[in-house]
């Protein structure tokens, strides 16, 4: 029996890239297939937006000075976000991009509790962002579509399981 990863290795060298760029084609009639096809896959129109960025609140922390934000994505729809910077910073330092996946939110990032159980959350390392700009980095804590503070839902519990739950599932399930 294979294990998970071999068995995604073994079927990636059978897998013939259909999308992948080669030399011998036109860039831009490349891009423009690419395009199409992703915005079959996701089922959603892409479209290009003014991003409207608006800095929301400036604080500063013991340890960095911290920036929240939100910008528009695509037309109507808005991302919040918190950068870190850490105190002292006289240089333009890398950035890290820190996304919580599925969990209560950007919040857990910052080292912030917000509901029932984010203390466990961040004790076990989920404070990303704050954790980043201790070993010198800048952070950018961004929350994602149908999670956390954009999930729609009570204490930010993610927004796109199936219609048990009452998630995007429920809302594309009827």
């Amino acid at each position: 029996m294979l294990s998970s990863k071999d068995f995604i290795v073994q079927l990636a060298k059978k897998t013939e890239p259909v999308m992948a760029w080669k030399s011998d084609k036109d860039q831009e009639a490349w891009k423009a297939e690419a395009r199409e096809k992703l915005e079959e896959l996701l089922g959603l129109p892409l479209s290009v937006c003014d991003p409207e960025f608006q800095i929301t609140e400036r604080t500063e922390e013991e340890k960095f000075d911290s920036i929240s934000f939100r910008y528009q994505s695509e037309p109507g729809y808005y991302i919040p976000g918190t950068l870190l910077i850490p105190k002292g910073a006289d240089k333009p330092l890398p950035v890290v991009i820190c996304l919580q996946g599925h969990s209560s939110g950007a919040h857990l990032s910052l080292g912030k509790v917000l509901y029932d159980g984010d203390e466990k959350s961040i004790a076990g390392g989920r404070d990303f962002a704050v954790r980043a700009v201790e070993e010198g980095f800048c952070a950018i804590a961004i929350e994602q579509r149908y999670l956390g503070a954009l999930s729609g839902r009570e204490r930010g519990l993610p927004g796109c399981g199936g219609k048990a739950n009452g998630g995007l599932g429920s809302f594309l399930m009827g």
